[in-house]
């Protein structure tokens, strides 16, 4: 009879577990902060290319500089967040293994290969290396392995013994995240180089350039993208209203998801709010000396909050089925 159970009882498809991934928290700063580097790099560079054909590559060089270092910073921080997720740091090399059949092999080998392309980048920046098409190679190799990087991350979450991150609403958190606060980090960037005092490096075209026509668009882009974070979140609050807690009808949208779901729509509105509120003083008065920078980095610290939120969320959400 024990036998006969215990049979019964591994091969029962309602055998069900929920519980949090062990170090949550360091799986969420390094999701984070990773994606932040991978969106502020790809929107960095891409200013970078469009108006160095305007302003020429000496113009932008501090912006390139400081960018490229931001960069760079988010993802050292982001790569010592992961080492704390390790219970031994001496088995971190097994996460290269089996690269071909393993997403962590995966995320981990474009992780590298994204900080080794932006640190190369920044070191020529630094030491003033103009190697035009040195430069362009790294910098498409750093946007591949950056997108690549994204990618690996969100199929790592995607089990089917996992219904709530098994679903299309998992790359849908992570892009919006990459794009929302990339994006408002570049923009940050710009608006602390417009108000620094010691911003006589720029010249005026790229100072008028930035407060008239960069940031705004760059403000809009985010206001965009916070739109569709809000739709994915409530796609994604759905899943776990439909997904089945323990095969009794009870809904995974408890009362603590709910609280922080919330949080997130509600950060995201105050977010949106400011940015409002930015864009109408720049079409009032003109932004040269960073007088409203207060009101973007008010923005930024609300929807990393909301970020914050919906990533742990995410992680609390976990819940397997079947074996």
């Amino acid at each position: 009879m024990p036998t006969g159970r215990k049979r019964k009882k591994r091969g029962s498809q309602t055998d069900r577990k929920s519980n949090v991934p062990e170090n949550a928290w360091s799986l969420l700063v390094f999701t984070l902060l990773s994606q932040i580097s991978v969106g502020a790099f790809c929107v960095a560079e891409i200013l970078n290319f469009s108006h160095s054909q305007e302003f020429g590559k000496k113009g932008l060089h501090f912006f390139r500089l400081y960018s490229r270092l931001f960069v760079l910073a988010s993802a050292v921080l982001a790569g010592i967040s992961a080492i704390f997720h390790l219970h031994k740091w001496v088995n971190a090399y097994h996460a290269f293994n089996n690269f071909r059949t393993s997403w962590v092999s995966k995320e981990m080998v474009f992780f590298l290969l994204f900080m080794f392309c932006v640190a190369l980048l920044a070191s020529m920046s630094w030491q003033k290396i103009d190697r035009k098409h040195i430069q362009q190679v790294f910098v498409m190799a750093g946007l591949l392995c950056g997108i690549a990087l994204v990618y690996s991350m969100a199929k790592i979450y995607m089990l089917p013994t996992v219904p709530t991150w098994d679903a299309w609403t998992t790359p849908g958190l992570f892009s919006t995240a990459v794009l929302i606060l990339g994006s408002l980090a570049v923009a940050c960037m710009c608006q602390a180089l417009l108000g620094s005092t010691k911003s006589s490096f720029l010249t005026e075209k790229i100072r008028d350039r930035w407060s008239r026509k960069t940031l705004p668009a760059l403000v809009k882009v985010v206001m965009f993208f916070l739109v569709i974070g809000i739709l994915i979140s409530g796609f994604f609050a759905y899943r776990l209203m439909t997904v089945d807690a323990a095969g009794s009808g009870a809904s995974m949208m408890g009362p603590g998801k709910q609280i922080l779901l919330f949080f997130r729509i509600f950060f995201f509105i105050l977010g949106w709010i400011f940015l409002v509120f930015y864009l109408k003083k720049l079409r009032i008065e003109e932004d040269i000396q960073g007088k409203f920078r207060g009101l973007l980095y008010s923005a930024f610290i609300f929807l990393a909050f909301a970020e914050i939120s919906g990533r742990y969320l995410f992680y609390v959400s976990f819940f397997r089925t079947g074996l």
